[in-house]
């Protein structure tokens, strides 16, 4: 049930606590997503050495290895049929800058784009549409045609929102009638004034155009943090509350509803968590220290259940 990934272990959900090999010469995995070509099965992974590899799953070998700039950190890798694309950071003259970069199943960078704008200290995160890569960073989301890179639209959040949003959850929601993705939902937080905690929002964008089609603020019994994570199959939003005892739910066409984080027995109450998300469904993961961390499902969309309290796991394992 859980996935490892230390110094390239790559694991499949099936594979879990099986150690077949390990890579050791790429650096300190970060980031592992999987991919299959064919008859291959890949490991797709960013490390902290600032290395892209594709590493095959049975064998270990490289398969192919590409090095990215010093200052450069990535902070999430998107598979798709025809391409992969990472999202990561880079300091530049005017400050913290977004890089896009779109690379071809078999290693070779297709292109790249620099979306400048501090986000403060938020990561990107992406979607892939079967015309545009779709990119939320800072109070923006920008959309790139596939093939060359070109900008097809940008839309930001202040044209929608008074107060300064950070955006942090992207999703594409699929057409009622056909099924196709033809919006996409974003999700983020408000700034408030000095004292007050952070609004989550939310924004419905025209996948084609660009244009808000909606807007608003999510509200519920307890008072949201700004750390919130999309589940893998982006049916629900998970948000920890202001005090970090709650975990605050939304589903699509929902209400922003709570539920008691089981930490009983757990010898963590009282603990300040940070959210962060793993690559399995239904689940995400609540740090407690850089040694410990506990991975909680959601089951029947209204319980959380305790899959296992995690000692000495580098955060390899959610991102």
């Amino acid at each position: 049930m859980l996935a490892l990934v230390r110094c390239g272990l790559a694991l499949f959900e099936d594979q879990a606590g099986k150690i077949d090999w390990a890579q050791e010469n790429i650096g300190r995995t970060t980031h592992a997503i999987f991919q299959s070509m064919g008859t291959q099965r890949l490991a797709l992974v960013a490390t902290s050495k600032g290395v892209i590899a594709g590493l095959d799953l049975r064998t270990g070998k490289t398969i192919w290895r590409q090095i990215l700039p010093e200052d450069e950190y990535v902070s999430e890798l998107i598979s798709h049929s025809k391409a992969i694309v990472s999202l990561g950071t880079a300091q530049r003259k005017t400050g913290i800058a977004c890089v896009v970069r779109v690379w071809s199943p078999h290693g070779a960078l297709l292109w790249d784009v620099i979306i400048e704008g501090n986000s403060g200290g938020t990561r990107p995160v992406g979607v892939l549409a079967e015309s545009a890569v779709v990119v939320a960073w800072g109070d923006s989301i920008v959309a790139f045609q596939w093939l060359s890179g070109q900008q097809l639209w940008r839309w930001r959040a202040s044209q929608s929102f008074h107060e300064p949003v950070e955006l942090l959850e992207l999703v594409l929601s699929p057409s009622q009638t056909d099924g196709t993705a033809q919006t996409l939902l974003a999700y983020g937080s408000q700034s408030q004034e000095v004292g007050q905690k952070p609004l989550v929002v939310h924004a419905s964008v025209s996948l084609s155009s660009g244009e808000a089609l909606a807007s608003g603020t999510l509200a519920g019994k307890d008072q949201p943090s700004d750390q919130m994570a999309m589940s893998l199959d982006k049916r629900a939003l998970f948000c920890l509350s202001a005090d970090g005892q709650k975990l605050l739910l939304h589903q699509p066409d929902g209400e922003l509803r709570s539920l008691p984080l089981p930490l009983e027995g757990q010898h963590l109450k009282g603990l300040a968590p940070k959210m962060l998300r793993i690559s399995l469904p239904k689940m995400f993961v609540l740090s407690f220290s850089p040694q410990l961390s506990l991975i909680l499902k959601l089951v029947d969309g209204s319980k959380l259940e305790v899959l296992r309290l995690v000692k000495n796991v580098p955060h390899s394992i959610a991102h």
